[in-house]
C-alpha cells in the first residue's frame, strides 16, 4: 500500500506536468515514465557512488569523522552532486543517439528533467521509509510515521489527487501540528536544470547559438545553489551570519519554488510554440487538408473523436511523431527523410480515414493478429517457448511480497520475514539470478539499439537507452549488495553502515537493497506486444529478447497505430501486418554492396521493391549479389531505386527535374530498370517528373512508381 501510494504520487506530478505540456511536447508518456526510473536506479546509483568519494575526500582533507563530514557535505557538496547526475543521463542520451538533440523541443527536456527529478525523490523515498510499513498509523492526509518532531507522510490517494506536484513522502509541522511541505522539491529543480540544458543542446548560429547556449547552465547553478540552501537551513535552523543570511533570502524563493516551475513550464511552451508555428508555415504538405483550409483546432477534433478511443489514441501518435520533424527543422538540421515521407504519408490517410466502420473493422483485424491460433499451442509448446516468462515471474516474486504485499500495514511482517536468517538466502540466490537475467537482456537491449541508432524517429531509441541505464545500474546495486551478503551480512542489517541519498542508505536494509535491484525487471519483461508499421502486430511471448522487441519497435515510426491508421483508410503503402513480411523486408534491405548491413537507405528501398512484389507488378525480387543494381526479379532484370526529395532544403539527392532525368538516364543505359519512390515528391513534382519520363519512347515499362 505505501509503496504504490509512493509510485502514484510520483507518476501523478509527472503526468500534471505532462497534461500541462501537450501542446509542445513530443516525447511520450511512456517515455517520461522510463525517465522517472532512470532517476530512481541510475541517478540514485550514481549519486551514491559520487558522493561517497566526495566524503572521502572531506574527510581527508578536513580530519573529520563521518557523521560530521556527511553532514558538512549534506549542504555543501552533494546538492552540487545530485542536480549534475540527475541532468547527466540527458546529456548522455542526447550524444549517444544524435537526432534527440533535434528531435527534442525545450519542452521534451524540461519534462524529463522533472520525471527524472520524482524518480531521484522516490529512491530516497523508498529506500528510507519502504520498510516500515508495520509503524504507520492512518490519518485524514495519508499514513504517518510517528519519527521526530516533524513526522513524515506518505499522502493517501485524494491528498496526492488534490496536490501539486505531490512528493512521495511529505511531512508536517512541530509534531504534525501544521500542513508541512508536501512539494516533491527535486522534480521542479530538475525540470528548471534541464530545460537550460536543453537550450544549451538546442541552440544553433544565428539563433541561440554560440556563446549564449552557455546561459544554459544558469538553471543549473541556480537550482544546486538552492537545494544547498535548503539542506543548510534544514541542517541549521536558525542560521546567522552571512552564510544564514544568505541562505534566507534563497529560503523565501524556494517557498515559491512549485510556482516558479509553472512559469518555467509556460515559458518553455511558448518557445516551442513559436518554433512550431514559425516551421508550420514553411511545410504545408505535413498538414492536414483541413488543417490548412480552416481552424487547426477543429480540424483535428473531428479525427480525434471518429473513432473513440482509437482514432484519439493514433491521432496522439501522430501528433507526436510530426511534432519532433517539426523540431529538427526548426534546429536547422536536414530531418530524414524517411520521417518526413512517413509523416507526409499518414496525414494524406488521416484526410481519408473518415468512416468509422474501417476504424473498428482494422481495430478486430488487429485483435486476431494479436491474439493468434490458440489451437497451435499446446503445453509443451508453451512451456518450451515460455521457460523465461516464467523465470521473470518467480524472480518479480520478492519485489510483489517485499515492496507489495509487504508495504500493507496489516501484512508488514512479510518484510520481516524475508529479512530473516532462514529466507534471506533465498531472496540471495533469487538476486543472483536475477542480476545474470539483467545482464542478459541488457546486452540484447544495447545491441538491438546500436542496429537501429539511425531509425527516423529517435522517441523509442530513446526511451530503450534510459532503460538500458535503469540496467546498469540495477546490475550495480545488485552487485554491490550481494557481495555485502556474501561478506557476512544479513538480510536485516544496513544496507549502507553508515543526508540525501545517503541518509536514506543509512536507513535502508540489505534486503530492501536486493529487492530493489530485483525490481528493475519490470523494464525487462520477456514479453512483448509488438506492433510494426509495415511489419505487423503480434503478442511475442517467449524467449524474446528486448533487442528484438526494440529492433521491432523501431522499424516503424507509428508502428500499431500506423497499421490502424492505414487499414482504416483504405491504404497500402503503409505495409503489410505479418511477421514474416518484416523478416522478408529485413532481408531484402540487407546490401551486399555494404557488407549486408542495413541503413535507412537501403530500407526504403526494400520497402518499394518489396511493395511493388506485393501489389504483383515485379516477381521474386532478390537483392543484386554483385551489389552493381539494388534488385533482381526472376527473370535476371535489374533493378535501381531511386528517390528525389522536394521537402527536404539542402539535402543531397533533392529534386531537380534535370538531375533526376540524368540520373534515369545513366541507370537504364547501364540495363537496368528503375523503381522511382513517389512519397518525396511533391504531387506537382511527381506530376512534372511523369509528364517527362512520358515523352521517351524507349522508357516504357521500364519504370516503375511506388508507391
Amino acid at each position: 500500500m505505501l509503496s504504490l501510494l509512493m509510485l502514484l504520487a510520483t507518476g501523478y506530478g509527472v503526468l500534471q506536468l505532462a497534461v500541462l505540456g501537450w501542446a509542445t511536447r513530443s516525447v511520450r508518456f511512456v517515455t517520461l515514465l522510463r525517465a522517472v526510473a532512470v532517476g530512481f536506479f541510475a541517478c540514485g546509483f550514481v549519486a551514491l557512488l559520487l558522493q561517497l568519494a566526495a566524503v572521502g575526500v572531506l574527510r581527508g582533507v578536513t580530519g573529520l569523522g563521518w557523521i560530521e563530514a556527511v553532514r558538512l557535505a549534506g549542504y555543501t557538496i552533494d546538492p552540487w552532486i545530485e542536480e549534475i547526475v540527475k541532468v547527466a543521463p540527458i546529456v548522455l542520451i542526447a550524444l549517444a543517439v544524435r537526432r534527440l538533440r533535434q528531435q527534442w523541443g525545450l519542452t521534451d527536456y524540461f519534462l524529463l528533467g522533472a520525471a527524472i527529478g520524482a524518480g531521484f525523490t522516490l529512491a530516497e523515498a523508498m529506500l528510507r521509509f519502504g520498510h516500515r510499513a508495520g509503524a504507520v498509523v492512518g490519518t485524514a492526509d495519508g499514513y504517518t510515521l510517528p519519527m521526530g518532531l516533524y513526522p513524515p507522510a506518505v499522502p493517501g490517494l485524494g491528498k496526492l489527487l488534490t496536490s501539486w506536484l505531490p512528493a512521495p513522502v511529505g511531512g508536517y509541522e512541530l509534531l504534525g501540528l501544521g500542513p508541512g511541505e508536501w512539494l516533491n522539491l527535486h522534480l521542479p529543480w530538475t525540470a528548471l536544470a534541464a530545460a537550460g540544458i536543453g537550450y544549451c543542446l538546442r541552440g544553433r548560429a544565428g539563433r541561440g547559438g554560440g556563446w549564449f547556449r552557455l546561459l544554459g547552465i544558469i538553471p543549473l547553478v541556480y537550482v544546486s545553489v538552492d537545494h544547498a540552501a535548503h539542506n543548510y537551513l534544514a541542517a541549521h535552523p536558525n542560521p546567522a551570519g552571512p552564510i544564514g543570511w544568505f541562505a534566507r533570502l534563497f529560503g523565501l524563493g524556494h517557498e515559491l519554488l512549485g510556482g516558479l516551475v509553472l512559469v518555467g513550464l509556460i515559458v518553455v511552451v511558448t518557445v516551442d510554440l513559436i518554433d512550431l508555428r514559425r516551421v508550420r508555415g514553411d511545410h504545408p504538405e505535413l498538414l492536414t487538408e483541413r488543417e490548412r483550409t480552416g481552424s487547426r483546432v477543429l480540424a483535428l477534433l473531428r479525427p480525434a473523436v471518429l473513432a473513440l478511443p482509437l482514432s484519439t489514441w493514433v491521432l496522439g501518435r501522430l501528433l507526436l511523431v510530426r511534432r519532433s520533424l517539426w523540431y529538427a527543422i526548426a534546429a536547422g538540421a536536414p530531418p530524414p527523410a524517411d520521417l518526413t515521407a512517413e509523416v507526409v504519408r499518414s496525414v494524406r490517410e488521416l484526410d481519408q480515414a473518415g468512416d468509422r466502420r474501417r476504424w473498428w473493422a482494422a481495430a478486430r483485424g488487429l485483435g486476431r493478429q494479436l491474439i493468434g491460433d490458440p489451437r497451435r499451442l499446446d503445453a509443451r509448446t508453451l512451456l518450451r517457448r515460455g521457460w523465461p516468462l516464467l523465470l521473470w515471474l518467480l524472480l518479480l516474486l520478492p519485489v510483489l511480497l517485499y515492496l507489495g504485499l509487504g508495504t500493507i500495514p496489516p501484512l508488514a511482517g512479510l518484510q520481516e520475514l524475508l529479512a530473516s536468517p532462514y529466507v534471506f538466502p533465498v531472496l540471495g540466490v533469487l538476486a543472483v539470478l536475477g542480476v545474470a537475467f539483467l545482464g542478459w537482456q541488457l546486452i540484447r537491449t544495447v545491441t538491438g539499439l546500436l542496429a537501429a541508432r539511425d531509425q527516423p524517429w529517435i522517441d523509442p531509441a530513446g526511451r530503450s537507452w534510459c532503460q538500458v541505464l535503469v540496467g546498469a545500474a540495477a546490475i550495480g546495486t545488485g552487485v554491490g549488495a550481494l557481495i555485502r551478503w556474501l561478506t557476512g551480512a544479513g538480510g536485516a542489517d544496513r544496507l549502507l553502515a553508515s543526508g540525501h541519498i545517503l541518509d536514506a542508505l543509512g536507513d535502508a536494509l540489505l534486503a530492501a537493497g536486493l529487492v530493489l535491484a530485483l525490481s528493475a525487471l519490470f523494464l525487462y519483461p520477456p514479453v512483448a506486444v509488438v506492433a510494426v508499421a509495415g511489419g505487423g502486430f503480434r503478442l511475442l511471448v517467449t524467449g524474446l529478447t528486448m533487442a528484438a522487441v526494440n529492433r521491432l519497435a523501431l522499424a516503424g515510426v507509428l508502428a500499431g497505430a500506423g497499421i490502424l491508421l492505414s487499414e482504416a483508410s483504405g491504404s497500402t503503402g503503409g505495409g503489410g501486418a505479418s511477421a514474416a513480411r518484416l523478416r522478408r523486408l529485413e532481408e531484402l534491405a540487407k546490401d551486399p554492396a555494404i557488407g549486408g548491413k542495413v541503413k535507412d537507405q537501403t530500407w526504403r528501398e526494400a520497402e518499394a521493391a518489396l511493395g511493388l512484389e506485393d501489389a504483383g507488378r515485379l516477381r521474386g525480387i532478390r537483392r543484386d549479389p554483385d551489389g552493381f543494381a539494388d534488385f533482381i526479379d526472376r527473370n535476371g532484370q535489374r533493378w535501381d531505386v531511386k528517390e528525389f526529395h522536394s521537402s527536404v532544403p539542402g539535402r543531397r539527392g533533392r529534386y531537380d527535374l534535370k538531375d533526376a532525368l540524368d540520373s534515369i538516364t545513366s541507370s537504364i543505359r547501364d540495363r537496368e530498370n528503375v523503381i522511382l519512390r513517389r512519397d518525396f515528391l511533391t504531387d506537382d513534382a511527381a506530376e512534372e517528373l511523369a509528364e517527362a519520363i512520358a515523352k521517351v519512347p524507349d522508357w516504357k515499362g521500364r519504370i516503375l512508381w511506388w508507391p
